[in-house]
């Protein structure tokens, strides 16, 4: 499980890094679990966001 939770924050890392959105279905889809989702959102400078298909996605603040 930690193994998991892992590779999710190096994945929330590298789509910071890039500047981009991520869909929080497609996590699900990809097997992560709802509270390590909702865990690394506040603790990784993102917010949870609605775009214009009406999707729920994890979008990341800028650092100051």
């Amino acid at each position: 499980m930690a193994n998991k939770l892992l590779k999710l924050n190096n994945l929330f890392a590298y789509i910071h890094k890039t500047g981009k959105s991520v869909k929080y279905g497609d996590l699900l889809r990809m097997g992560y679990q709802p509270h390590h989702i909702d865990f690394l959102v506040k603790d990784c400078l993102a917010f949870f966001d609605i775009d214009d298909e009406g999707y729920t996605v994890i979008t990341f603040r800028k650092e100051v």
